[in-house]
């Protein structure tokens, strides 16, 4: 598995602090999203390997963005 905070980051699409708490990990056919505090997995997405690299990117970017959304407003990442 292969860490992607540092794209996810350098995408510009996600809050900057949300990859404070949430780690993204590219594995085969897809992305694991895990709480980076307690390492519990929030979500794994499976992506079309055949599909544009910049529309899996923005998917991820999305799920990302709402995860820490909902984390922010639960109070889990502040």
């Amino acid at each position: 598995m292969r860490d992607l905070g540092t794209a996810a980051k350098a995408s510009g699409k996600i809050p900057k602090r949300a990859l404070q708490f949430i780690g993204v990990r590219r594995v085969a056919g897809g992305y694991y999203l895990y709480d980076n505090n307690s390492g519990q997995l929030l979500a794994s997405l499976s992506i079309i390997e055949g599909a544009n690299d910049m529309l899996n990117s923005r998917l991820r970017d999305i799920v990302i963005s709402a995860y820490y959304e909902y984390g922010r407003i639960l109070g889990i990442y502040n």
